[in-house]
């Protein structure tokens, strides 16, 4: 996963997926990758977002903070998909 936070936090430090501080925990290691450059003002954030269509309804599936896992995570989809 493009966050990595099994990587930078000690499962002690991470919130329980099923408690309701897991939601703001990704949405802020999220937004923390995706800041372009902190020394730019106004802030810019960049986010990627795969979105899988069928039967003409359009769902979001997977928001990375950058581009080539998001891209990863399309191909995979397609691959399965074909």
């Amino acid at each position: 996963m493009a966050l990595e936070i099994s990587a930078k936090y000690e499962p002690a430090d991470v919130p329980d997926q099923e408690g309701p501080e897991y939601q703001d925990f990704l949405w802020e290691e999220l937004c923390d990758a995706a800041l372009e450059d902190v020394r730019q003002s106004p802030q810019l954030y960049s986010f990627f977002v795969v979105t899988e269509t069928k039967a003409n309804k359009a769902e979001d599936l997977y928001i990375s903070a950058e581009w080539p896992s998001a891209e990863e995570f399309a191909r995979s989809r397609l691959a399965r998909a074909l």
